[in-house]
C-alpha cells in the first residue's frame, strides 16, 4: 500500500452527493460575530446555528441544529475559502472507513451557503484538553491505556488508505459519552470501540496539513531505524 497525500487544488460531510453543484467560487467570508446567531442553509437541509464552540486559523465552529431531524451537529465555517475544495477531498477519502470502528469523527454534509463554505461534523461530548483542564490532574495508566490503543486503531485504519495523520494533539482527541467511558474503564471491545452507546475516543482536526508524502516519512522512518541500530551494536 503505497502513502500519498491528497491533491492539492488551491480539511466534515458528503461531498460528491451533497456539495452544492454551483461552480462559483465564493467570495471571502465576512468576519463571524459570537452573537451573529443565524441559519446555514444546503439545498435540503437548514442548520440552525446554536453558538460558536471553537476558533482557530481555520475559521469557526459552530454549534448547530438539523432542522430537519433535531440533531445536533458541529459546522466548521472555513475562513479561506481556498480550503474547501482540499478538505471535503481529504474527508471523503475518510468516508471508505467505518468511523464507529476505526474511532473516527463522522464527516456528515458539506455544502456553500452564500459567502460561508461550511462542513459539518458529528457533534462530540469535548475534547481530551477540556477533560484535562477540568480534572486538573493527570489521567491514571488505566485511563491512558484505552485512549491509547483507540488512537492506535485510528492510525492503523488511516495507514490502511495510505494517509498520515501528523496533527496530534489534545485538542483532536474528541471524546465520545466521556463519562460513561473514563469512569467504568471497561476493557475495549475488539476493534477498540465500546458497543453501542457509542463510547470512547475519535480524531478530529482533518486538514490538507496533516498530511505527508511518503517519500519524506520513509526516510524519517529509515534514519530512526538507523539510529537505533546504531545504539545497539555499541
Amino acid at each position: 500500500m503505497q502513502l500519498r497525500r491528497l491533491k492539492l487544488k488551491t480539511q466534515g460531510t458528503e461531498e460528491s452527493s451533497c456539495m452544492e453543484s454551483n461552480s462559483e467560487t465564493p467570495t471571502s467570508p465576512k468576519p463571524l460575530q459570537e452573537k451573529e446567531l443565524f441559519i446555514l442553509r444546503n439545498k435540503s437541509v437548514q442548520y440552525k446555528v446554536l453558538e460558536f464552540i471553537g476558533e482557530g486559523n481555520f475559521g469557526k465552529v459552530a454549534k448547530c441544529v438539523n432542522m430537519k431531524t433535531n440533531e445536533n451537529t458541529a459546522i466548521k465555517i472555513l475562513k479561506d475559502v481556498n480550503d474547501y475544495d482540499d478538505e471535503v477531498e481529504m474527508l471523503e477519502e475518510l468516508r471508505t472507513l467505518d468511523p464507529e470502528k476505526n474511532n473516527l469523527v463522522r464527516f456528515m454534509d458539506s455544502f456553500i451557503d452564500d459567502d460561508k463554505s461550511c462542513i459539518a461534523l458529528e457533534l462530540l461530548d469535548r475534547s481530551l484538553w477540556d477533560l484535562m483542564v477540568q480534572r486538573k490532574k493527570p489521567l491514571t495508566l488505566n485511563e491512558i491505556r484505552p485512549i491509547t490503543r483507540q488512537l492506535l486503531v485510528a492510525f492503523n485504519a488511516l495507514k490502511g488508505i495510505g494517509i498520515l495523520y501528523t496533527d496530534l494533539k489534545l485538542d483532536n482527541v474528541m471524546l465520545v459519552n466521556h463519562q460513561d467511558h473514563l469512569h467504568t474503564h471497561t476493557p475495549l471491545c475488539p476493534g477498540g470501540f465500546h458497543p453501542p452507546p457509542r463510547g470512547g475516543f475519535a480524531l478530529w482536526g482533518w486538514r490538507k496539513d496533516c498530511y505527508r508524502e511518503k517519500n519524506k516519512f520513509a526516510r524519517g522512518v529509515e534514519r530512526v531505524k538507523k539510529l537505533f541500530s546504531e545504539n545497539h551494536t555499541h
